[in-house]
């Protein structure tokens, strides 16, 4: 449970140096809109990186590659776009 000074009765909250955080909603609608899609990016490629430096193999982690480089295509095209085109949702 967070602490009461960080609950409020607003629906969106300021945390300083991000913004304001929609407390109660959900981003899981709005992921490429809010920019989630890089945040999921960036998360796989740690992870990545991560399982190398421990001295997984490469082909135990193609499954997570597959899925990152997939990722990375879909946000491309979403950006040469402007924004307007949602990209494949079989991915």
């Amino acid at each position: 449970m967070a602490p009461d000074w960080l609950l409020s009765d607003e629906r969106a909250l300021y945390v300083d140096g991000i913004g304001h955080l929609d407390q109660y909603g959900s981003y899981i609608d709005t992921l490429w809109e809010k920019g989630v899609v890089y945040f999921i990016r960036d998360m796989l490629f740690k992870e990545v990186q991560m399982r190398l430096e421990r001295g997984e193999s490469a082909k135990c982690l193609r499954p997570l590659i597959t899925k990152l480089n997939a990722l990375n295509s879909d946000i491309r095209k979403w950006e040469q776009n402007g924004g307007r085109v949602i990209p494949d949702p079989e991915h």
